[in-house]
């Protein structure tokens, strides 16, 4: 049995060996499966969406635009002091200008489990810029939002293996992703993030 050290980093151990395996752990990170990336992609496709459904009609929107995904996650993550902890305004502010400062967008998506919360800090953005707000995936149906995430041209993610997904499965070749660099509340987990996304 492997278990994964506390701070996530690669450990090519689990390749070393030609025997069955048990692994613990969350291995969030692309360097264990970079090498089959287009059959992990094509594995992940996702089903068309509904002719005329609101995902569909935004699936489009997103497609002739310059759009950049921005995912906020905070619900569970309000109750969180030890292990996890939202990203900061702060974050997604820097974010949101270093991405307009380099992909010039003219279309901003939030994504979040508090989409109130994110409407009241971020609507000023539309006064020069075509923003949507995205708060109707949920439950069974919540892999949606994911799957107009990785639409987009370009993605602010959250610290959170949802947002991570949906920007990796992004399969724009000149897609700019940014991340936060605190993936956590402490040290390391240097390997959660491939080494060209930008980490704020």
């Amino acid at each position: 049995m492997i278990v994964e050290d506390s701070d996530m980093t690669f450990n090519n151990a689990v390749f070393d060996t030609d025997r069955d395996l048990l692994i613990e752990g969350y291995w969030q990170t692309e360097k264990y499966f970079a090498d089959h990336k287009a059959r992990i992609a094509k594995a992940f496709s996702f089903p068309e969406f509904d002719a005329g459904s609101q995902n569909h009609l935004l699936a489009d929107k997103i497609k002739s635009h310059n759009a950049v995904s921005v995912h906020i996650r905070r619900g569970d993550y309000l109750k969180i002091s030890n292990t996890s902890g939202i990203c900061t305004e702060e974050y997604y502010d820097k974010a949101i200008r270093h991405i307009i400062e380099k992909c010039a967008p003219d279309m901003f998506v939030f994504f979040s489990d508090d989409i109130n919360w994110c409407e009241n800090h971020f609507k000023s953005l539309g006064q020069n810029l075509s923003v949507e707000f995205v708060g109707w995936n949920s439950g069974t149906n919540s892999f949606r939002d994911m799957q107009l995430m990785s639409l987009c041209d370009h993605n602010i993610i959250a610290n959170s293996s949802f947002s991570w997904w949906g920007a990796w499965l992004n399969n724009n070749p000149n897609k700019t992703i940014i991340a936060p660099t605190r993936w956590m509340n402490g040290p390391g987990w240097p390997d959660i993030t491939p080494d060209e996304w930008i980490k704020i």
